[in-house]
């Protein structure tokens, strides 16, 4: 499966539909409600596309330097595409949110909060490579939560 190609056509339909912040705004909240309730019930390759689309938006608006929201999108990329059995897109891009949220910093609030944030994404996403590496599909019934939990 060619995600990046995904990603680059998204991104020029993002550069010449979505010059407006508001309507940015818009449908990164449409597509995000949309992945997200695909992803609950099992649709995953609408789940992989809504998140690719999403993140070629990301990446056409914001700076370059590890973003905890483009992680937490392409996590779910990697998670859509591992669930579809696409074993190769998959693991390529939990190590780009791997490295993303390896680069990223957690603010001190949240760390007094929850601790560090960022690791306790990063050892979900080594689980999830480790199944990558044996073929295994996860388990639908567990995801990691926002606040590093796995449930």
């Amino acid at each position: 499966m060619d995600v990046n190609g995904l990603i680059e056509r998204y991104k020029a339909d993002a550069l010449e539909n979505m010059k407006w912040s508001r309507t940015r705004r818009r449908n990164m909240e449409t597509l995000t409600e949309e992945a997200t309730a695909a992803h609950k019930t099992g649709r995953y390759e609408v789940s992989m596309d809504k998140f690719v689309h999403i993140l070629a938006i990301l990446e056409t608006e914001e700076p370059k330097y590890p973003s905890e929201m483009r992680a937490t999108v392409t996590s779910n990329v990697a998670s859509a595409l591992h669930f579809l059995g696409e074993y190769a897109a998959a693991k390529e891009m939990y190590e780009r949110a791997l490295d993303e949220f390896s680069a990223g910093s957690v603010g001190w609030l949240t760390y007094l909060q929850l601790g560090n944030l960022n690791e306790k994404r990063c050892e979900y996403i080594q689980a999830r490579l480790a199944q990558v590496a044996t073929g295994e599909r996860p388990d639908p019934s567990l995801y990691q939560d926002g606040y590093g939990k796995t449930r």
